[in-house]
């Protein structure tokens, strides 16, 4: 990439003697009529431009106490000569003249490049092309070779919307100036076939195509979804590999492509990525998904079992129990529910015994009870699960008809012989509603034999489960000859023997009717119905493996998209150092030394040379130091600091006493290096008057009323550019760049450091919620 060095002024002053006389040539042929002709082809919009030489020079002469532009004192507020409102031909001669020396410059640059084998880049964005991006262009490069059609890659700040006027152009001028600059190349070049790709920050990439010396496509702009234009290498490749091939697969490849995430991702941020070894708050929300999850499985089982219980339970104890209560102790049904509350108890007493010593009267109580393996009987069943919840503290009450039921309410009953006030369960309470008798749980089972409440020296029934007195203190209370009975069998493994068997026959049964199909009976989901370590293992295994393994590939993906856009040119100027590219200033202190005024190439789409020497002569008979600078350094310049260090550096190179008059996109100022101006004392009047004139104009008029400009004592500039940096280095973490084999280490670190902490901490919840899951459901 060429740097910018002095220009050589034998050469700037031949090329506007070349181009003064094309001006005149011009301006002759309008005289003469044949003007139209001559100007058909593309030229920017013109509009009045600037004064004169001889005006210029009047003005120059004009008493000091004058402001700029002719206005006595006291007559700023008379109207100035109206302007005639006509394109006079010495303006379209300065705009024609400033549009073709804009052109002679880039060809002369880009030439220079190409035929040294380089790729051409202003230096306003030539920080754009790092290593990262010269590897992805090269890939489409070594693909195309040895292919006969050459191909010449730019980067150019922008397209020469403006012209000389300060007018914007409109339609495809912009574009035409940019065409002929690269068809003039290929003529001065001798070039007959080539591909020339072209990469603006803010426009994209454009193509021309040259072929046998013929344009067989012209400027276009390149345009695909999803195409990555952030930075010039994934564009460039699109384009090199399409415009040399067009049977070509217009689809972007993964390269060239703009991910989803990427497009979230603000350049300048990319570039000051910095990789945490866990990102905190990407942690914490995958958790927090993950506990959502677990949460979710739970009340879906929930929502199954209770559908269950919905279509088995219900309907059975509404029909085989309420009509007369005449099921057998062999039904299939009634087994399998009379099981689901022993299960019930043995989790109850497993967890009483997590908890001894017993406090009061539970420690007297568990005694008193057999083991729910030692017996079949449903009230003891139903008494250790009571049990259970007095000792967690629960404060639900148990229906008193169905204690292996939750209340939902109080209701009178007159059981008693009078009025008595017991916690029901919601069927029940439609039976005394209903006026039917209740149904109720027995020591031989649901619905069988005596109510449980009849036998009035019961610590059940003194109890009623919790209905009159807690079932501790009764049980704690009972006589020591008291015992349970039995139950529905004699001996525990009688009940099993019948469930196996009842099992069996309900089995055979349904595979007859079914065809042989297997059908599971309505009221089997009341167990568990999915074993314990199924939901174990989801809650503690599959659930924090399913969230840490998307979230991580997820964290990768995003750091990937952040490689993607990242660049060089958007990292703070506080992690470039102080080490300038000072080629560009050495280049403007030359031009200042020569004759005081500099014209950066990319802007002299709106000066003419004629310009440059009219500033140039109200330069030297200015009684101070001054010089004009035009350029505009962006944070992505290739000098590689900002405004204030660029103006710095160029003071190490000039009189410290010069006053510049900077000029760039969008403003002119006054600079000196230890001095501010007096906004008041004529420079806000004057920004004023000059708000709507072309640049040119502009900058006559700052030269002009330089004398009346009055200063104070400010911060200097070196002092100004210390606070700047400072100020950036306060917010700014050093670390690899984005794309660096040590940012990919530490995003691979931090991908792992993740999904393992995300696992972990998912996984011991899982197996604190599913253990506690399951043994609520058991104690119900």
């Amino acid at each position: 990439m060429p740097d910018c060095p002095p220009p050589d002024r034998t050469v700037r002053r031949r090329r506007r003697a070349s181009v003064l006389g094309r001006a005149l040539g011009l301006v002759a042929c309008v005289a003469l009529g044949f003007g139209p002709a001559i100007l058909a082809r593309p030229a920017a919009a013109t509009s009045p431009a600037g004064p004169s030489s001889a005006e210029v020079r009047a003005a120059a002469e004009a008493p000091a106490d004058e402001p700029a532009g002719g206005i006595p004192p006291g007559d700023e507020g008379s109207e100035a000569p109206a302007d005639d409102g006509g394109a006079e031909p010495d303006d379209a001669a300065l705009a024609e003249s400033a549009r073709q020396w804009y052109i002679d410059g880039y060809v002369e640059r880009m030439g220079a490049a190409w035929s040294a084998g380089e790729v051409y880049a202003d230096p306003q964005v030539a920080s754009f092309w790092d290593e990262r991006q010269q590897e992805i262009t090269s890939r489409a490069l070594e693909q195309v070779e040895p292919a006969s059609t050459p191909v010449f890659i730019a980067l150019i700040r922008d397209l020469p919307s403006r012209d000389r006027t300060g007018e914007l152009d409109t339609g495809e001028a912009d574009e035409l100036i940019i065409e002929e600059i690269l068809l003039a190349d290929a003529e001065a070049r001798g070039i007959g076939t080539a591909l020339y790709v072209l990469w603006v920050p803010d426009s994209g990439v454009l193509t021309l195509r040259l072929s046998d010396g013929a344009l067989s496509r012209s400027l276009t702009q390149v345009h695909a979804r999803d195409l990555n234009t952030e930075v010039p290498g994934p564009a460039i490749h699109y384009a090199v590999r399409t415009g040399l091939d067009p049977s070509a697969d217009a689809e972007p490849l993964d390269i060239e492509e703009l991910t989803p995430t990427a497009r979230d991702v603000r350049p300048e941020h990319a570039a000051a990525d910095r990789v945490p070894m866990v990102p905190v708050f990407w942690t914490a929300v995958l958790i927090g998904v993950g506990g959502g999850l677990g949460v979710a499985y739970l009340v879906i089982i929930w929502m199954i079992r209770a559908g269950a219980e919905a279509l088995g339970a219900v309907p059975f104890l509404r029909s085989t129990v309420g009509r007369g209560r005449a099921a057998a102790a062999d039904s299939v049904v009634l087994l399998r529910d009379l099981n689901r509350m022993r299960d019930r108890a043995i989790g109850a007493r497993m967890s009483l015994e997590r908890r001894e010593p017993l406090p009061g009267d539970l420690g007297a109580a568990v005694d008193r009870l057999p083991a729910p393996g030692d017996t079949t009987n449903p009230l003891v069943w139903t008494a250790w699960t009571v049990l259970d919840d007095e000792a967690r503290g629960r404060s639900r009450e148990r229906c008193f008809f169905l204690p292996q039921l939750e209340a939902d309410e109080r209701r009178s009953w007159d059981g008693f012989g009078g009025d008595v006030e017991v916690p029901v369960s919601a069927g029940i309470a439609r039976q005394l509603a209903a006026g039917e008798d209740p149904d109720f749980l027995s020591a031989t089972g649901l619905g069988q034999g005596r109510p449980y409440w009849r036998d009035a020296d019961s610590p059940f029934a003194l109890s009623g489960f919790g209905a009159f007195r807690p079932l501790s203190a009764a049980l704690a209370d009972a006589p020591e000859d008291w015992e349970p009975e039995p139950g529905v069998f004699d001996e525990p493994s009688a009940f099993d023997a019948a469930l196996r068997e009842a099992d069996e026959r309900d089995r055979a049964r349904r595979r007859q009717n079914a065809g042989d199909r297997r059908a599971t009976p309505a009221s089997a989901p009341l167990r568990p119905w999915l074993p314990a370590w199924v939901h174990v293992t989801v809650l503690a295994l599959i659930i924090p493996a399913l969230v840490a393994g998307l979230g991580s590939l997820r964290e990768s993906d995003r750091r990937e998209s952040i490689v993607s856009v990242a660049s060089p040119a958007h990292l703070p100027l506080v992690a470039l150092g102080s080490e300038y590219d000072m080629a560009r200033v050495d280049a403007v202190a030359a031009a200042v030394e020569e004759d005081g005024v500099y014209i950066d190439p990319t802007a002299r789409i709106r000066y003419a040379p004629e310009d440059e020497e009219r500033f140039a002569q109200l330069v030297g008979e200015s009684e101070e130091p001054v010089a004009v600078v035009v350029t505009s350094i962006e944070r992505t310049d290739e000098f590689r600091g900002e405004q204030t260090a660029f103006e710095l550096a160029l003071f190490d190179r000039i009189p410290q006493d010069t006053t510049l008059i900077l000029v760039g996109d969008g403003f002119v100022r006054y600079e000196r290096y230890d001095a501010i101006s007096d906004f008041t004392s004529g420079e806000q009047e004057l920004r004023e008057r000059t708000d709507d004139l072309p640049p040119p104009r502009v900058v006559g008029e700052y030269l002009l009323a330089l004398p009346r400009i009055e200063w104070y004592e400010g911060m200097d500039l070196e002092s100004e550019a210390r606070r700047l940096y400072e100020a950036d280095a306060e917010d700014y973490e050093p670390g690899p760049f984005p794309g660096t084999p040590e940012y990919l280490d530490r995003v691979r670190t931090s991908v792992i450091v993740l999904g393992a902490t995300v696992f972990v901490v998912l996984g011991i919840g899982g197996l604190v919620l599913g253990r506690t899951y399951i043994s609520n459901q058991g104690r119900k």
